[in-house]
């Protein structure tokens, strides 16, 4: 019984093994990866990676995907940047109050979760066709609210997120551990939770036992779109300015991250916990190829192969969960009639 309990705890946190060796593999390979400004460097390029892949695993786990958190970022960001700026500036003119700014753009985000959600359960369309729209639509607006020009001069009110640091630790570290936090948190120990896992496992069973899906479903791309618009606040206080094409592209990271940290792409199964596994080990293979400074065309074909690891990975999870405890069922077995 007890080895039964350990291959599952093994198999379902097997990004943390994955880390490891990874960690082992640098060290020794690379010179200075442990510094403390290279440490923090991997830190900080999780930090956004990190909350879009809450958000992503959030669907996940409730049986959905939503492929425009990237871009809902992007255009979170470049929309309060943008309603923030005076008259002598790009921006729109208005000169927003720059927390009122953010509080709309993280509204906006939501709004934009709860169209997916509503699309999807009100409509009965499909997740990945609903977002996938959806990431057009705001990759196109985000270039027609300025005619695609950077937006410089941000409100340094706007840069305390994603550009400052508290007793010495860069502020979106400490927001995204947070996060991370709550997440799991929600996750194992309140109704909310446990309601999304159920549907995300078995949407029948779950309205028989009397929850409804389609609202539990709602609120899941509400949060997550939610969540993309906090990250909008982070990336354009890292960048200081606001690039139209910003948030772009990096769904693929996210997706990569969620699914290496054992989230299902079947839903109703993973660990918060375990996808930030999965974010520590991709910022940590990003910072690696920059500080071996590879060929930058090569850069894209590995993301494509850790892309298709993370597949491979959950494809055969309980192909090796099933050998493992076959396994030790026989050694089991073999052990008794010994004796």
């Amino acid at each position: 019984m007890k080895k039964t309990i350990w291959i599952n705890r093994l198999v379902d946190h097997l990004i943390w093994i994955v880390l490891t060796l990874t960690i082992v593999v640098v060290a020794l390979t690379i010179d200075g990866f442990f510094q403390f400004n290279n440490l923090s460097n991997v830190l900080l390029h999780g930090t956004v990676l990190g909350l879009l892949s809450i958000a992503a695993a959030m669907a996940l786990i409730g049986g959905e995907m939503d492929l425009s958190l990237g871009v809902n970022m992007g255009f979170v960001g470049y929309l309060v940047a943008w309603i923030s700026l005076g008259k002598g500036d790009v921006g729109s003119g208005w000169n927003l109050n720059p927390i009122l700014a953010g509080l709309i753009g993280v509204g906006v985000g939501v709004g934009i979760g709860w169209v997916n959600g509503s699309l999807v359960t009100r409509l009965k369309m499909n997740s990945f066709l609903v977002t996938l729209g959806t990431l057009i639509v705001l990759g196109g607006l985000t270039y027609v609210v300025n005619q695609a020009r950077t937006l410089n001069g941000i409100n340094p009110v706007l840069l305390v997120l994603g550009g400052e640091k508290s007793f010495g630790v860069p502020n979106s570290v400490i927001l995204t551990a947070f996060a991370f936090g709550i997440a799991v948190i929600i996750s194992r120990f309140t109704s909310g939770g446990r309601r999304l896992y159920a549907v995300g496992s078995n949407a029948v069973a779950a309205r028989a036992a009397g929850i409804d899906p389609g609202a539990v479903k709602r609120r899941m791309f509400m949060v997550a779109g939610g969540v993309a618009g906090v990250a909008g606040l982070l990336i354009i206080g890292e960048l200081g300015s606001a690039p139209a094409n910003v948030g772009q592209g990096v769904i693929f990271e996210v997706f990569a991250a969620t699914v290496i940290g054992g989230v299902s792409l079947t839903g109703g199964r993973g660990s918060y916990f375990d996808v930030l596994g999965g974010v520590l080990l991709l910022s940590m293979i990003a910072n690696a190829l920059n500080l071996t400074a590879i060929d930058p065309f090569w850069v894209e074909p590995i993301r494509g192969f850790i892309i298709l690891f993370a597949v491979f990975l959950d494809s055969q999870r309980e192909s090796l969960r099933m050998w493992l405890l076959k396994h030790a069922t026989s050694t089991n077995q073999s052990g008794s009639e010994a004796a």
